[in-house]
């Protein structure tokens, strides 16, 4: 085997090797850190770089050893990394010694290969990194948030320095590897190499950071931080593949490379030691069979409810398949099963649920859940979200609903109104719904992540169940919702309409359509709507994001709203708009305060003030906003279209 790298080649393995590194070691192995990540890659970089200029001015035989033993061992960590996110995104029943035996094997051939080849593979995956980094942009960015990024040091200095100098080891083991297995490599080319590729993944780190928000300690650990990156639950599935590519092959080239050089830096008889960790790494997976279509129960709704005397219900529906109902245009109800379990707690009335649904329950394609308002205000609800998070593929991205009676109920009765699968028909609901303002945008990762965040509070969508088969719309609505039609009728039995409030875990209040309608625009997240003020319907469309500012010293908060009018023909009309618009939004923040929860996003400018998390709590943030002065500012522009 060649034990030697030309230069292009060591260039492109190191520098895809520790991108991957250092992104992988500082957002799956070390979460506590999570803010001031992208801090620790440059100090480790800084850190790094005089221990490699020694090793290239001293090419002592122990820094060899030195390193391929570190190179073994962190090779290994590699393994168990992947091993792990594998067997997360994974089908529920794939084994995951499939999944990991193709990567293993690779890795062997890829050594086999040699450096040149590991070189020439790194080149073209550097290549092909930059579109899907840009697709990714592309997709993702309106769900970045910048305002997570704060406070800037995360849990504080020490955990950065802590992990700072992990990142230096490995910059060490894989830089000082390239510098002795390249005769032509040179200090210098090799330092811009690294400086590079801690900027990249100090880059990917802030982008990651952007996508869900900072968590308290008993959200950090690495199951959390692989489920907001690769099943990420606030982004647009579409995201997942190229996140996902991305993560598998940068495993794969970190891998490979710390798998040859080791085995280039190792005499001959110390070899072994390689096939001894490849052997190990079997022991990362589990050999389960793998399950065909026809042995899932594919669950579409799953309903919590408290039950009485204590404990908790499960209701779900799912479709049998194979059944194709009555045809396309009008889907027979008999086509979706609803089945219901309880037990004392969670895990159990789940297992009775399995035993119940006479298939492997496979939660993986939830569209929606729903839990009832009397479990929602129960001091139980905030355990119960932490259990639903950590069941296995339980699909973060699916619609959630705090519903008025039991969740049983508001489940058995749904309709499809249009002719659609319920899958397709609740999404399409969902977006139209949100579009609107009509409720918020709201995930079960949006309250997963906002639970045990250190910003601003979560909203749940409010439904509930009309008992009339034509009721108008308007005697469902709030008061302050004339602007709708009071003769409109409805088909659907199940509505959702307005907000449910939470904090720490826990339903504390609801908003009713207009109020709900306020609060998307104080969080940026509806573009078009009609609001009414006295007797005057305007048509209006966001110019820009909101602007949110909080004065910490004297406790005020102001948000100026930015609209378009699309007939700007009366402008006496659009001033009365925003002189009720700027009312109604300030009544919305003091009720909020009166209640206790803070659901518009002002915690995260807030944060921005302060340098670690323990300061930010320190600050005990609820307690300054119920007190803060509020001040709504309102531009309708008159240029319309």
């Amino acid at each position: 085997m060649k034990r030697e790298l030309t230069r292009p080649s060591a260039s492109a393995a190191v520098a895809a090797a520790v991108i991957a590194r250092l992104f992988s070691g500082l957002m799956a192995e070390t979460p506590d850190v999570h803010n001031g990540a992208w801090l620790s890659a440059v100090i480790g970089l800084a850190v790094a770089l005089p221990v490699l200029f020694v090793m290239q001015r001293w090419k002592m035989p122990l820094f060899r050893w030195a390193l391929a033993l570190f190179l073994i061992y962190d090779a290994y960590d590699v393994l168990e990394n992947a091993a792990f996110s594998e067997s997360f995104i994974a089908f529920d029943h794939m084994p995951v010694i499939v999944l990991m035996l193709p990567l293993v094997l690779a890795a062997a051939r890829c050594v086999g290969l040699g450096g040149d080849a590991l070189g020439a593979a790194a080149r073209l995956w550097l290549i092909a990194f930059v579109p899907l980094i840009v697709i990714v942009l592309l997709y993702q960015w309106p769900y970045y948030r910048p305002g997570w990024l704060a406070p800037a040091l995360g849990f504080g200095l020490g955990g950065i320095l802590r992990a700072g100098v992990r990142c230096a080891g490995w910059m060490i083991a894989l830089g000082g590897a390239g510098l002795m297995l390249c005769p032509d490599m040179t200090f210098g080319h090799m330092a811009g190499r690294l400086a590079m590729a801690a900027a990249v993944a100090a880059l990917l780190i802030v982008l990651r950071l952007m996508m869900a928000p900072a968590l308290d300690a008993a959200g950090m650990d690495r199951r959390v931080q692989l489920d907001a990156l690769l099943t990420n639950g606030r982004a647009p599935l579409y995201t997942q593949l190229p996140m996902i590519v991305m993560w598998t092959v940068g495993m794969l080239h970190a891998l490979c490379f710390e798998a040859w050089a080791a085995l280039a830096l190792l005499p001959r008889k110390g070899r072994g030691l390689l096939v001894l960790l490849v052997a190990a790494a079997l022991l990362l997976t589990g050999c389960r069979s793998a399950g065909e279509v026809e042995d899932q129960a594919y669950a579409l709704v799953l309903g919590v409810d408290a039950k009485a005397g204590g404990g908790i219900e499960l209701t779900i529906r799912i479709p049998r398949i194979g059944h194709t109902g009555r045809g396309e245009e009008e889907p027979s109800e008999d086509a979706y099963l609803v089945l219901a379990a309880a037990g004392d707690g969670y895990a159990e009335a789940l297992e009775r649920l399995q035993w119940a649904a006479a298939r492997e329950l496979n939660l993986s394609h939830l569209k929606l859940i729903v839990a009832s308002e009397a479990l929602a205000t129960s001091d139980a609800f905030p355990d119960l979200i932490d259990r639903l998070a950590e069941t296995r593929h339980l699909y973060a991205t699916a619609g959630f609903v705090v519903c008025e009676g039991r969740a049983r109920d508001f489940i058995e009765g749904q309709e499809t109104i249009l002719g659609t699968h319920l899958s397709g028909e609740i999404a399409a609901m969902f977006r139209h719904y949100a579009a609107h303002g009509y409720i918020p945008r709201a995930t079960f990762a949006d309250l997963y992540y906002a639970t045990h965040s250190i910003y601003s509070d979560p909203a749940g969508i409010w439904g509930f169940m009309d008992a009339g088969e034509s009721k108008p719309a308007a005697a469902m609505l709030d008061a302050d919702q004339d602007a709708l039609n009071a003769d409109t009728l409805t088909a659907s039995t199940r509505q959702y309409l307005g907000a449910a409030l939470f904090r720490d875990g826990r339903m504390v209040g609801r908003l009713g359509a207009g109020e709900t309608l306020l609060l998307d625009l104080m969080t940026g997240s509806v573009d078009s709507f009609t609001y009414a003020a006295d007797g005057a319907a305007c048509i209006l469309s966001t110019l820009r994001g909101p602007r949110l500012r909080v004065d910490k010293d004297i406790v005020r908060v102001e948000a100026d709203i930015f609209l378009n009018a699309e007939d700007a023909s009366d402008r006496a009309a659009l001033d009365n708009a925003e002189i009720a618009m700027r009312r109604d939004m300030e009544a919305l923040v003091r009720r909020c305060q009166a209640m206790g929860v803070e659901p518009f996003g002002f915690a995260e400018r807030a944060a921005a003030s302060f340098p670690t998390y323990a300061a930010w709590e320190a600050f005990d943030w609820h307690s300054k906003f119920a007190d803060a002065r509020v001040e709504v500012a309102v531009r309708i522009e008159g240029s319309g279209g």
